[in-house]
């Protein structure tokens, strides 16, 4: 899984240098959320996710150390290592052909310096992590293909009636989608219209015909056809 391909990682980074601190902190939309940590107490977790906004904005943009901040400057990261009481700490970007996936932070209890010729070597190991996740992510894309075809396989058996693979399909799109309702119309070219075809998951009132009257577009039927947030 990702998860513990990180973990092996870090674990192996750590083995390398002697760090006191470390952590992948990925990119979930707008906030921050770490994946993998060592060397933090249970609270530094505790406080994620953060808004990448309550963070200094050069954290996303290159490898970055802390003693680069200008005074007086407020970052929530630099503010939750110091709780850490990891005084010296730098970041690595996680990206692989241009796409940011997070940073990985390293720290240090004792204030040690941080050299800028590192900088190159830990651009290094960020390009690394980042190819971690991306084949991660890919596998996990390709089991739920996997898991996607062998319920198919199981469920729209030639030898199964309509209503049952109605029934799997309903379920398998209600659950998937935390949906109240899921229901399915198929189409009558004789009738010129869709005619509800049970069993339906969860309860709501639903017409057993819906006829075209001459409005041949599916938004005119369906208004929230491939739009979030309607019902």
């Amino acid at each position: 899984s990702e998860e513990e391909a990180l973990q092996c990682i870090i674990e192996l980074f750590q083995s390398k240098l002697t760090c006191d601190f470390i952590s992948i902190i990925l990119k979930e939309g707008t906030y921050l959320q770490p994946k993998v940590t060592i060397g933090s107490s249970e609270s530094f977790t505790e406080h994620f996710p953060i808004h990448i906004n309550s963070c200094f904005p050069d954290l996303l943009q290159g490898s970055f150390m802390n003693r680069w901040m200008p005074e007086q400057t407020f970052c929530q990261l630099d503010f939750l290592l110091k709780k850490e009481n990891i005084p010296s700490w730098f970041t690595v970007l996680v990206k692989e052909k241009g796409e940011v996936y997070g940073i990985c932070v390293i720290g240090f209890k004792e204030d040690v310096p941080l050299y800028e010729e590192m900088r190159s070597t830990f651009d290094d190991f960020g390009k690394d992590v980042a190819v971690a996740i991306h084949v991660a992510r890919q596998k996990e894309i390709q089991k739920e293909k996997m898991v996607g075809i062998e319920w198919s396989n199981q469920s729209l058996s030639v030898h199964s009636s309509v209503e049952s693979v109605v029934k799997n399909i309903v379920e398998r799109a209600g659950k998937g989608a935390n949906a109240k309702v899921a229901c399915v119309y198929f189409y009558s070219e004789a009738e010129n219209s869709f005619v509800y075809q049970p069993p339906t998951y969860g309860e709501y009132d639903l017409p057993e015909k819906i006829f075209l009257r001459n409005k041949y577009r599916l938004k005119d039927h369906f208004p929230y056809l491939e739009s979030a947030g309607g019902c």
